[in-house]
């Protein structure tokens, strides 16, 4: 599976993240959408031990405002 690279202040959230454990992968999830405004932005997710899921599901959780099936999953954080 393919590993991505975040900016040093996305990765400094993801290290003082109340989801990070010492097991914790962060899943990249990448809008898919080609009629999208934001079609290749990326989101992230914690995967693991002590998080909400144990396996990357094929596209990110929907939010508050039911847009997770845009983003689907492309690979892992470089960290």
């Amino acid at each position: 599976m393919k590993t991505f690279a975040v900016e040093p202040d996305v990765k400094k959230h993801m290290d003082e993240s109340s989801s990070n454990f010492p097991t914790t992968r962060w899943a990249v999830y990448k809008n898919q959408a080609l009629d999208s405004a934001s079609a290749g932005h990326q989101q992230y997710l914690a995967i693991g031990p002590g998080n909400t899921y144990q396996e990357p599901p094929e596209q990110m959780p929907d939010g508050p405002h039911g847009l997770g099936w845009k983003y689907r999953f492309i690979g892992w954080v470089e960290l």
